[in-house]
C-alpha cells in the first residue's frame, strides 16, 4: 500500500470556524461509497485535481470541534485529507454480486474503502480527519475502485455528491460546477421550536444510547434478509402511470409499488405490520434561500411523516398520500418550525450522548434515498477522459475555417484549433475554455473534454461506432459518434441519420 496526505493547493479556511446547527450533528454516521471504473485512473492528475478542489472546499479539510457551551464547529484548519493506492490481485474482475445500493450486514465493500473513524469524534478527537480516499487497482482485469468515506457532519448526500463532482470536473480539466459551496448555515433559536411537532419526530424525540441503538440494529439484521431489486427506465415510467403520472414522482411511484406490495402479500392479516405512513428524508435546499441555499453544503434534510394511507393496498392512494407529505414539507412556515424543533432535540441528543432511533415504528416505513442523484455521470474520472478525442482535419461549416482539433490540455486560439459545438462533422468533441477569445479573438484557449463528446478511435483518429447498450429512451442501437459508454449523452441512429450520414 502506497500512503499519501494531499494537502489543499492554497490554504483558504485559514482556520475559520463554521458553527454547525444540531441537524448537522449526525456524528456517528457516515457516507461509504465505492465507484469502479474501467480502467487506471492518473494517480498524479487525481492527487493534483484532489488538492485544487481542497482549496475551494477548506470545510473538508477541517477538523469537528466541540466547545463547553454547547456549540459545535467544524474549524476550517486546511489539514491534508489521507489518500491511499492499493492493489488487488485476488479478483479476476469487479464481481457483480457487489452491485449494490447499501449492504450494513457483512458490507463487501469495506476492504475498498478506509472508513472515517466516526468513534474518534464522539470521543472528541481533534485529530480525525472527515474524508478518506482509497484507491484500489484490480490487477488481473485492470478495473480502478474508488473508495470514499465522508463524515455526516459535513455533510448529506447532495453537499457529498457536489465535493465529488467539482473533484471529477477539475479532474477533467473543466471549470468547477455551480453554484459554488455556501458553508455557513443558519443557526435557529429556542423560541422558533414548536413542541407540538414532536409526535412527528419520533426518531428525535425517542433517542436512544449507541449501544441500544447498536443493539437494535442487529436485531433487525438478525431478524430480516435483505433484498436487492433492479428496476429499469421503462418498468419506473409504467409504476408512475399506474401510481397517478405527473401528479406523483418517480420517487412517490416506486415507493408507492413496494409499500403496497409488502402489504398485499406480507402483511394483509398483520395488524402490526400493516404499513400505513411513510417516514420521507427530505432535501430542503431551496425551499428559501434564508433557510438554505441551494449551494449548501450541510445536512439540508429533515424526515417527513406522511398522514396515514386512507387505502393501503392502493398505489394511487399511497402515491398521492407520500407526494401530499412532501408538498407540506415544502411550506417555508412548517419547515422552519420543524427544523427549529429538531436543532433543539439534536443538540440534547448530542449533549446527553446519545443518536437518533433510526429503527423501526409499529405501521411505518423509512424512505431514504438517492433516486435523484446521478452518481455514475457526475463523478467521472475516466470515461470522457478515455473517450474524448480529437479528431483532426474536419472542416467546419462555419465561415470556412479549417479545424484542426487539438488533444486534451492544448492550447487553441480564436481561429477554431478546437473542435467545437458548431462542427457537424467532428461533433461535439472538444470543449475550449475561455470566452474572450471566443467573443473577441483575443487570447487563447484551453481544450478541455465536453460533456457531449463524440467517441474516437485513440489509435487513427477515426470516429467510432458503439453498439453495446440502450439510448436514454431504452431501444437498442448501435450509436454513433456519441458519448462514452454509459453516459447520459448518448445518441442513437435516429439522431445520427436525422442529420443525413450513413452508419
Amino acid at each position: 500500500m502506497t500512503s499519501w496526505l494531499v494537502y489543499p493547493s492554497s490554504p483558504s479556511g485559514n482556520s475559520r470556524c463554521i458553527e454547525l446547527a444540531g441537524t448537522d450533528l449526525w456524528i456517528c454516521a457516515r457516507i461509504d461509497l465505492a465507484f469502479v471504473y474501467p480502467s487506471a485512473l492518473d494517480v498524479d492528475r487525481f492527487k493534483e485535481a484532489l488538492s485544487r478542489t481542497l482549496s475551494l472546499w477548506p470545510l473538508v479539510c477541517g477538523r469537528f470541534l466541540v466547545v463547553e457551551n454547547g456549540q459545535y464547529f467544524i474549524e476550517m484548519s486546511d489539514n491534508p485529507i489521507p489518500m491511499n493506492y492499493t492493489e488487488n490481485n485476488e479478483l479476476t474482475k469487479w464481481p457483480n454480486d457487489l452491485n449494490i445500493v447499501l449492504q450494513l450486514n457483512k458490507n463487501p465493500l469495506t476492504e475498498f474503502i478506509d472508513e472515517v473513524q466516526t468513534i474518534k469524534l464522539v470521543s472528541d478527537s481533534l485529530e480525525e480527519p472527515l474524508v478518506y480516499f482509497k484507491l484500489t487497482c484490480i490487477v488481473q482485469s485492470g478495473e480502478w475502485v474508488l473508495g470514499i468515506s465522508w463524515e455526516h457532519v459535513l455533510g448529506d448526500a447532495a453537499s457529498c455528491l457536489h465535493f465529488l463532482n467539482t473533484l471529477s470536473r477539475i479532474y477533467q480539466h473543466l471549470e468547477p460546477p455551480e453554484p459554488s459551496p455556501v458553508f455557513e448555515r443558519r443557526l435557529w433559536r429556542q423560541d422558533e421550536a414548536d413542541q407540538t411537532l414532536l409526535p412527528i419526530m419520533k426518531q428525535l424525540r425517542d433517542a436512544l444510547s449507541l449501544k441500544n441503538m447498536l443493539k437494535n440494529f442487529m436485531s433487525i439484521q438478525n431478524m430480516y434478509d435483505q433484498v436487492n431489486l433492479h428496476f429499469s427506465g421503462e418498468q419506473l415510467d409504467t409504476i408512475r402511470e399506474l401510481a397517478g403520472g405527473n401528479i406523483v414522482t418517480i420517487q412517490d411511484s416506486l415507493t408507492a409499488y413496494i409499500i403496497v406490495t409488502l402489504n398485499t402479500y406480507c402483511y394483509r392479516n398483520d395488524d402490526g405490520h400493516l404499513i400505513l405512513r411513510t417516514n420521507t428524508t427530505v432535501n430542503y435546499r431551496g425551499v428559501l434561500d434564508s433557510i438554505a441555499p441551494v449551494g449548501q453544503v450541510s445536512n439540508a434534510i429533515f424526515m417527513m411523516l406522511s398522514n396515514n394511507f386512507e387505502n393501503p393496498f392502493s398505489l394511487t392512494n399511497v402515491a398521492k398520500a407520500i407526494r401530499s407529505s412532501i408538498i407540506r414539507s415544502r411550506d417555508p412556515k412548517f419547515l422552519e418550525s420543524w427544523l427549529a424543533t429538531a436543532d433543539g432535540l439534536m443538540k440534547n441528543i448530542t449533549r446527553e450522548n446519545l443518536t437518533p432511533n433510526v429503527g423501526y415504528f409499529a405501521n411505518e416505513v423509512t424512505v431514504n434515498s438517492n433516486l435523484r442523484y446521478d452518481w455514475v455521470d457526475l463523478v467521472d474520472f475516466v470515461f470522457l477522459a478515455e473517450h474524448c478525442h480529437a479528431i483532426k482535419g474536419k472542416k467546419s461549416q462555419q465561415a470556412g475555417n479549417k479545424r484542426g482539433c487539438l488533444s486534451l490540455g492544448a492550447v487553441c486560439n480564436s481561429h477554431t484549433d478546437c473542435c467545437g459545438h458548431d462542427d457537424p462533422e467532428s461533433g461535439h468533441c472538444i470543449l475550449c475554455t475561455g470566452i474572450l477569445p471566443g467573443l473577441f479573438g483575443v487570447g487563447s484557449r484551453t481544450c478541455g473534454c465536453s460533456k457531449f463528446s463524440v467517441a474516437g478511435s485513440r489509435d487513427t483518429g477515426t470516429l467510432t461506432d458503439i453498439c453495446d447498450g440502450k439510448d436514454r429512451s431504452g431501444s437498442r442501437v448501435c450509436r454513433t459518434r456519441v458519448a462514452p459508454p454509459g453516459h447520459m449523452y448518448y445518441r442513437g441512429d435516429d439522431f445520427y441519420y436525422g442529420r443525413g450520414k450513413k452508419p
